[in-house]
């Protein structure tokens, strides 16, 4: 069934604007470059809009007049060294590492789907009980670390678990993790943790001891 904000079919869908940054510099087939980056399954490699056939070009018109509130130009190298040493050891991210090298492993395969219903069973089972060990890994560390948390210690649906050993339910495991998303989780307290690194308030930079909130 078509989504009804999609065009009818045999329609003919043009981009004839662009979008601008303050700077002057268009958005089209770049975006916007972050300073620090994300680990991430999808490489802009494989996607984005420069990959589309007719593509509008990249171009830049007069930059705006505005003020920066803020520069951390040059705190970027320490940060970047930060950032990248905590996804060294974060268990969180040592998953999602082993997540994206499964993808690449697989993404050539990512449109074959078995016919055989004891194959995808088994992979199913194993997807499940992969997710339960990383759900029930994650609420066990939470508790250790509540205090450095900044969201009070009685939060909802924060400190039940799957009981070890007992054969994960699908819809279960998928109410779970939609509830606790791995991926928004784990960046949302990273974001918390990379602040306790940099703090500003307008133009004022001051540093912090980043090890304090790191699990």
């Amino acid at each position: 069934m078509l989504r009804p904000e999609w065009p009818a079919l045999g329609s003919v869908q043009y981009t004839i604007q662009k979008f601008y940054r303050v700077n002057g510099g268009s958005t089209q087939r770049k975006g916007v470059t972050p300073d620090i980056i994300m680990p991430t399954g999808n490489e802009e490699t494989e996607t984005g809009e420069k990959f589309e056939d007719n593509a509008l070009p990249w171009d830049s018109i007069d930059a705006a007049t505005y003020v920066k509130s803020g520069d951390l130009t040059a705190f970027g190298p320490e940060l970047l060294k930060e950032h990248n040493a905590r996804i060294a050891k974060d268990p969180e991210f040592q998953n999602i590492m082993k997540d994206i090298a499964r993808f690449n492993a697989m993404k050539d395969k990512r449109n074959i789907v078995s016919l055989n219903y004891a194959v995808r069973e088994k992979e199913n089972n194993e997807d499940d009980a992969t997710r339960l060990a990383r759900l029930n890994e994650r609420f066990k560390r939470e508790e250790n670390y509540d205090a450095n948390r900044a969201l009070p210690a009685n939060e909802p649906g924060r400190n039940g678990r799957f009981r070890a050993g007992t054969e994960p339910d699908r819809d279960t495991v998928e109410q779970r993790s939609g509830a606790d998303d791995h991926g928004l989780a784990v960046r949302f307290w990273w974001f918390l943790r990379f602040a306790s690194d940099v703090q500003m308030d307008g133009i004022t930079i001051c540093w912090r001891g980043s090890d304090r909130a790191t699990a």
